[in-house]
């Protein structure tokens, strides 16, 4: 038999982490997959393409989720200006540090994609950034390079 959920019967269904109802959207915000009454991680099933990488750092910035921010970052993340490649940042721990201090400065922190581009492990984001510690609103360029599922390097060209 199928359509219901008791003890002692197999089910496939999806736990979600948002209201797909509130966002289309969040039909890929999948928490567990139930496939034949075993719990599942969807990680597990399927390493995220570069681009679900990127969005999911996306979503934990603009919600100031320093953890789940931090969780889609290598522990050894470089994040550097282009062309230059002077480090700003280095690390996971350096990174906590830094956007702690940014997220607790920029209540109303925000960040849009104006464009994007995709090319095997990397994505290149045209941001467009509000909130940013009260400053005027800003435009970005970000350039991610992802291996094994986490977001390895950040690029930011000049503004």
């Amino acid at each position: 038999e199928q359509g219901t959920l008791e003890i002692g019967r197999a089910a496939d269904f999806l736990i979600l982490n948002a209201d797909p109802l509130e966002n289309v959207e969040n039909l890929t915000r999948i928490h567990r997959v139930v496939r034949g009454g075993r719990i599942l991680v969807p990680d597990s099933l399927v390493r995220p393409n570069a681009e679900a990488v990127v969005e999911g750092q996306l979503r934990a910035y603009n919600a100031r989720n320093l953890d789940e921010f931090l969780s889609y970052f290598a522990e050894d993340v470089v994040v550097m200006r282009h062309p230059s490649g002077e480090v700003s940042l280095r690390g996971n721990e350096a990174m906590r540090e830094a956007y702690r201090e940014l997220f607790a400065a920029s209540p109303e922190l925000n960040c849009t994609v104006v464009e994007r581009i995709r090319y095997g492990n990397w994505v290149v984001d045209h941001e467009y950034v509000t909130g940013h510690r009260g400053n005027p609103p800003i435009h970005a360029v970000a350039i991610y390079e992802i291996e094994d599922g986490l977001i390895q390097r950040v690029s930011f060209l000049p503004r």
